[in-house]
């Protein structure tokens, strides 16, 4: 189950996923397996001062890269990003939380930073930043459980 909230300056998806911690850290940080659910689009190098490249095509049939740079990790339980579009003048930040949860992990992402956008745009930079984390982590979470402990 998904749970997304969001609010003006902050989004944040929880889901309880069905396999243990090391297996989700090594789907979300271990680039092979990013492949698998979020996309071969995706790269991260998942180390302090590591670059994370996505390329991916609008609505309107333009191509965006978002990138960021790993901040913050601490295996198997903290990964923290900056995230910008190329198009944007501020960059926001992105953290992944993975507890132990009795025979489950509970992951949370907060993807805050948003105050830094006129309100003109944020709401709706809000609401497809909402619906595209709640879909990733829904395929890292199917993913996850699907793979072989």
């Amino acid at each position: 189950m998904i749970d997304s909230t969001t609010g003006t300056d902050r989004i944040v998806v929880c889901a309880q996923i069905d396999a243990p911690r090391d297996r989700v850290w090594r789907a979300l940080t271990e680039e092979e397996q990013i492949a698998e659910w979020w996309g071969s689009y995706v790269s991260l190098d998942a180390r302090p001062g590591g670059r994370l490249t996505e390329r991916w095509t609008d609505a309107g049939g333009r191509e965006v890269v978002t990138s960021g740079e790993v901040v913050r990790l601490i295996a198997p339980r903290t990964l923290e990003l900056t995230w910008a579009d190329d198009d944007w003048d501020e960059s926001t930040r992105v953290l992944f939380r993975l507890e132990e949860a009795a025979d489950a992990t509970r992951l949370t992402l907060e993807h805050s930073g948003w105050e830094a956008f006129p309100s003109s745009s944020r709401e709706e930079l809000i609401r497809a930043h909402a619906s595209g984390w709640s879909q990733h982590v829904a395929n890292l979470a199917a993913y996850s459980a699907r793979t072989p402990r």
